[in-house]
């Protein structure tokens, strides 16, 4: 027959063995993250085997299980040994991008803030802190979740408007938008901030000939043709004006410029709009857009280095 096991040297067997079942399990799990989100910390160590023999006992009486460390959000994992549980670092806030938001007017993220009521977009919420929220309750205008992750214009009707923009653009302006075009044949606004038609207006829109076009009043800063791409391809356009100089780009190569561009006056745009503009002969946007962020000053050459790299990762696309 076999001989018997002591029950004892049995149950501190299995406490070791769960100990080292639960360490794996737990740094399996914590080890998966969202894409966009900071990496969670590690959860603690599995508390300790059981204690020495109780005085006059045979069998030793259990130890008190440590608790492991809170997982935090973007946290570094403590390191627990023995019976204590590992302390969670302490990491970041998930998902916030590393851009400047100093003078950020306007911060519209395709995978933020959409209201999508039956398939179509009634509000695509400012994520800037302005509350520049864009909205549509018009159903038959209302722009829907693309195919590609974008909010998807149809180049017909299809349009947000925005509330007034108050900020001044003393200090310049600057635009990043990554937008793809389903067609170049006609004009289609991205971003249009006025108030009435050709009145104190603001607007970045594509143009025919697969170009790009940034006016304010009666001046403009033209891309060459061909410098925006159709074709549904993903493309990232910057616009940066300090004073009378202004320059526009396309995945980071220069498009167009204009050293003599009227500046912005100081009052409030209440016909502002995205996907739209007020000119004449000019369709909607014809494609999806993804995330757009505005500024009320020219930014610096960090931050653009900053913005483009954060755009370019998020959408893999631009380069």
């Amino acid at each position: 027959m076999r001989p018997r096991v002591a029950f004892a040297s049995v149950l501190a067997g299995c406490v070791a063995l769960t100990a080292f079942v639960g360490a794996c399990t737990s740094s399996s799990e914590n080890s998966r993250t969202q894409p966009g989100a900071g990496s969670g910390g590690a959860t603690g160590a599995t508390g300790g085997q059981g204690g020495t023999p109780a005085s006059g006992g045979s069998t030793p009486q259990g130890g008190t299980s440590a608790q492991g460390g809170s997982v935090s959000g973007g946290g570094t994992a403590g390191s627990g040994t023995g019976a204590e549980g590992g302390t969670a670092g302490s990491g970041g806030s998930a998902g916030v991008p590393n851009i400047p938001t100093g003078s950020l007017v306007l911060w519209l993220d395709a995978t933020r803030g959409i209201t999508d009521e039956s398939g179509k977009v009634t509000r695509w919420a400012d994520q800037s802190g302005s509350t520049f929220d864009a909205t549509q309750t018009n159903a038959a205008s209302q722009p829907k979740i693309g195919s590609d992750g974008g909010v998807l214009f149809d180049g017909i009707d299809d349009y947000l408007a925005l509330p007034g923009i108050t900020s001044v653009f003393a200090n310049g302006i600057s635009i990043f938008v990554v937008v793809s075009r389903d067609t170049g044949t006609t004009c289609s606004p991205i971003l249009h901030m006025s108030t009435g038609p050709e009145l104190d207006d603001i607007s970045l829109q594509g143009e025919p000939n697969d170009s790009v076009n940034y006016e304010v009043y009666n001046s403009t800063a033209p891309s060459a043709q061909g410098a925006l791409p159709s074709a549904k391809k993903r493309s990232l356009i910057r616009v940066t004006q300090s004073l009378n100089s202004a320059h526009v780009l396309v995945n980071s190569l220069p498009a167009g410029q204009n050293s003599a561009m009227e500046m912005p006056t100081i009052i409030t745009r209440t016909q502002s709009f995205v996907g739209k503009g007020l000119y004449e002969a000019c369709s909607t946007w014809p494609g999806e857009m993804y995330e757009l962020l505005l500024y009320d000053r020219e930014v610096n050459v960090n931050e653009i280095g900053a913005i483009e790299s954060y755009l370019k990762a998020k959408w893999t696309c631009c380069q």
